[in-house]
């Protein structure tokens, strides 16, 4: 079996993210793996930070998210060292 095991993110990151419970159900797991890791950070907006899940990713989200696996990725070795 191949890629990440996802299952055991700690979900308490996320769980803090006032809006988290906007997430849509097939994206759950995935997020909290991805807060949890760092790869996503929400945004901030009138003081506080939010997941904003039902948002559209700008250029420049996506762009933040890419650079963060990848950075993600040399920390542990992983499998985008080479992007």
């Amino acid at each position: 079996e191949s890629g990440l095991d996802i299952s055991k993110a700690d979900s308490s990151k996320y769980n803090k993210l006032p809006d988290h419970d906007k997430t849509s159900s097939w994206a759950t797991e995935s997020l909290i793996w991805a807060v949890d890791n760092g790869i996503i950070n929400g945004i901030e907006q009138s003081g506080r930070r939010i997941l904003a899940p039902q948002n559209t990713t700008s250029r420049a989200e996506l762009a933040a998210i890419m650079m963060n696996c990848r950075k993600d990725s040399l920390r542990s070795g992983g499998i985008l060292t080479r992007f």
